[in-house]
């Protein structure tokens, strides 16, 4: 599994695992996490129509976390670092959140290393029911 503090280009091997990122959601972290992204200084005390799902922006988030634990901070903190992130699916109160992900591939570019990653976010929710909400891909460079 790839650390943050350990990992060199040279040591990141395809099919290396990313950290595992669990995020539980309560109606409170919603509203907080939903009255952020729109500007607000605090959150309403109930969910407003249409507010009861976790923004996909906040999951795009955790993603960056995800990257964060995986890579230098100096590597996803990069303007070269790419990621694409598609939510197709509902996040609601007590649903329990992971990401994780795995290196697809590694290459040279303009003399830096470019590490390839496919990403994958499940919820649990209360039935215990696992489903896929979210899949994407992230380029993180690093230095070679």
């Amino acid at each position: 599994m790839l650390w943050a503090r350990t990992v060199t280009f040279d040591s990141v091997s395809p099919g290396d695992r990313l950290p595992i990122v669990i995020k539980w959601e309560t109606e409170e972290a919603i509203r907080r996490s939903n009255a952020a992204d729109d500007g607000a200084e605090e959150a309403d005390d109930g969910l407003e129509e249409g507010e009861e799902f976790l923004n996909p922006e906040v999951i795009r988030r955790y993603a960056e976390e995800l990257l964060l634990r995986a890579f230098p901070p100096e590597s996803v903190e990069d303007p070269a670092r790419r990621l694409e992130l598609e939510v197709t699916g509902n996040v609601a109160s007590t649903d329990t959140v992971s990401l994780s992900g795995f290196v697809a591939g590694k290459r040279e570019e303009d003399g830096r290393g470019m590490v390839e990653c496919e990403l994958v976010v499940e919820k649990q929710g209360a039935d215990l029911a696992v489903e896929v909400i979210g899949t994407g891909v992230a380029v993180v460079p690093m230095r070679v």
